[in-house]
């Protein structure tokens, strides 16, 4: 069958790892969507509590004979959730055609129903043909009961950055929320030609930084799910510089591992593009992305001398209070 007249499939990449309290009610917004989804591949990734005896209820109780196709694999380590991505996807896309779509999904939100008909229908007004794309979405961030805690994940800078686009800040600091993803083919291909790698922070940080240099970033200002925080989060919705809890120390500890997953990010574009361009160029491509992103690792510092002050004006109180 040629691709022409092949039909479109819908995917979820699902990765949990001790997940059962909060899988099945992921699960049933797959299934409530107004858009059908064909196919759930859930990677379980060592878990030792009862979510694989809630995946297995989920698919019993709420398929029916008429929902997606549930595809399960148990994998026996857990290696952590951005190699689990990794791996999930690189299984993944010998298992696609080149005109499907891959859905990203975490192990505790839950979609709204229309997420899936908004995000394809955005897609397929905005697809080029041969360029790796990737759509995403806000969200509605809620806590452990889906309690509404902010209508928005991003406050009102960060929202003109993904409307605009005026900004490297758009691009390589972390904008991109994992679950709220979707892939062509095209972008699914590239991703799982990836290694992993442990300057990687974030699987969504570094995806979305990848493809906006070599593909096309779609922002939907939609809130398409809900966003829920809880203990087990793995970094919750980050409120800007996500160091406001953080001493200073660990703050540059970050801005460092931040520079070191920009460099990467560079030396993975240069050679995606090491087809195209030779070496000689590629060296002078890297110097140019660096630049274009010193601006980015300025503010990183600038905001880290803040958090200093900060700090420091928090200890003088303490300690005229001790007096």
């Amino acid at each position: 069958m040629s691709e022409a007249n092949r039909r479109k499939k819908l995917h979820i990449l699902l990765c949990s790892h001790n997940g059962g309290k909060y899988i099945y009610a992921q699960l049933k917004s797959f299934c409530d969507q107004k858009r059908q989804i064909d196919s759930v591949h859930i990677y379980d990734f060592g878990s030792k509590d009862n979510t694989r005896d809630e995946i297995l209820r989920a698919i019993e109780t709420l398929t029916a004979g008429t929902g997606p196709i549930f595809h399960l694999n148990y994998i026996a380590h857990a290696p952590g959730v951005t190699q689990s991505f990794f791996l999930a996807l690189r299984d993944l896309v010998g298992k696609l055609n080149t005109c499907d779509l891959v859905f990203i999904s975490d192990q505790d939100d839950v979609w709204m129903d229309i997420k899936t008909e908004v995000m394809v229908d955005v897609f397929e007004k905005s697809e080029k043909k041969g360029v790796p794309t990737l759509v995403h979405h806000d969200v509605l961030v809620v806590d452990e009961c889906l309690n509404q805690i902010a209508d928005s994940y991003y406050n009102k800078r960060q929202l003109a950055l993904l409307l605009n686009n005026p900004s490297p800040l758009n691009k390589h600091f972390g904008l991109v929320i994992g679950h709220t993803m979707l892939l062509d083919y095209e972008a699914v291909k590239i991703i799982a030609s990836l290694e992993y790698d442990e300057r990687i922070l974030m699987y969504d940080w570094y995806w979305g930084c990848i493809i906006s240099e070599v593909g096309d970033i779609k922002f939907v200002n939609q809130k398409l799910s809900k966003y829920r925080q809880h203990d087990n989060n793995i970094l919750g919705a980050r409120s800007g510089s996500g160091t406001n809890s953080a001493g200073f120390i660990d703050f540059v500890k970050y801005t460092r591992a931040v520079a070191n997953q920009l460099v990467l990010c560079c030396h993975t574009i240069s050679r995606l593009s090491s087809k195209k361009i030779n070496k000689r160029h590629t060296s002078f491509r890297e110097y140019v992305f660096l630049v274009k992103n010193i601006r980015s690792i300025k503010i990183l510092a600038l905001r880290a001398l803040v958090d200093l002050q900060t700090l420091l004006i928090m200890r003088r109180r303490k300690r005229r209070d001790i007096r």
